[in-house]
């Protein structure tokens, strides 16, 4: 004897396909929530790194403006500091240009919306 003989009529199976939709789209919610996850923690930690180098290159400035006032009154010494602090600025400057990404707006930042300069002698020269 059946106590839950099958039942089938059109409104049970728009409730089932209802479900069924609910249920694809509650996978993809899951889904995706993984990918923020993830997503979240790569971006906290190149904060955490920033932070890092932020820390690092404020630690340097001190410690020049130290070095600055402490050879101020050795002019060959504060020349090879000077020296020394162009050669550290070309490397921070090519380390920051190899992981910069390009521009694909044509440079400028501006997606090749910006002005050009004025030319020398044109109409915005001082007379």
């Amino acid at each position: 004897m059946q106590f839950f003989p099958q039942v089938y009529s059109p409104q049970l199976a728009e409730v089932q396909a209802s479900l069924d939709r609910i249920e694809a789209k509650l996978n993809m919610v899951i889904v995706q929530g993984a990918a923020m996850a993830t997503d979240l923690s790569a971006l906290q930690q190149e904060v955490t790194e920033n932070g890092d180098v932020g820390a690092s290159a404020i630690a340097l400035l001190n410690g020049l403006a130290q070095q600055v006032r402490d050879l101020s009154t050795d002019p060959a010494a504060l020349q090879a500091l000077a020296d020394q602090l162009d050669a550290q600025s070309n490397d921070l400057a090519a380390a920051v240009a190899a992981n910069t990404v390009a521009d694909p707006g044509g440079g400028g930042g501006g997606g090749g919306t910006e002005e050009p300069p004025p030319e020398e002698g044109g109409a915005g020269a001082p007379v």
